[in-house]
């Protein structure tokens, strides 16, 4: 293999780890949406769950991932929502729902413009290898 042959390979080889490390970080990002999306979806049956719950009733509240305490419901009509900023604003079940749907439909944009891009990704590296093996064959 000649000189030239041999660089413009290690070219083709680089640019398809570059694309493989891309891909991996496709991946990571897509896994990343899907669990927030499962999150929403909890969140969503939670209001449900807690619109159907009697105030005085003894809840678990969770403080964070894992940790709970158990508390009395006072109402179950309201929600504080973080608005950002350490701003919280009263909001009913209905806008509280309406408010997660469309976080969760922003994200399931992400998600499709993500797999789209890990689709081109993908074929672009298959690609570059049809080329590298068929440059290695010659």
């Amino acid at each position: 293999m000649k000189a030239e042959e041999q660089q413009a390979l290690q070219q083709r080889y680089m640019e398809l780890q570059m694309i493989n490390n891309q891909i991996k970080q496709y991946q990571k990002q897509i896994q990343l949406f899907e669990n927030q999306l499962i999150e929403l979806d909890t969140l969503n049956q939670g209001i449900i769950n807690i619109g159907s719950t009697k105030p005085g009733t003894e809840i678990l509240a969770s403080l964070g991932p894992g940790i709970f305490v158990k508390a009395e419901l006072k109402d179950n009509k309201n929600f504080l929502v973080n608005v950002g900023s350490g701003t919280n604003v009263k909001k009913d079940a209905s806008s509280t729902q309406e408010l997660i749907n469309n976080q969760a439909e922003q994200l399931k944009k992400l998600l499709e413009q993500s797999m789209g891009e890990l689709q081109n990704l993908t074929l672009q590296a298959r690609t570059i290898e049809q080329d590298i093996s068929t440059t290695l064959k010659e």
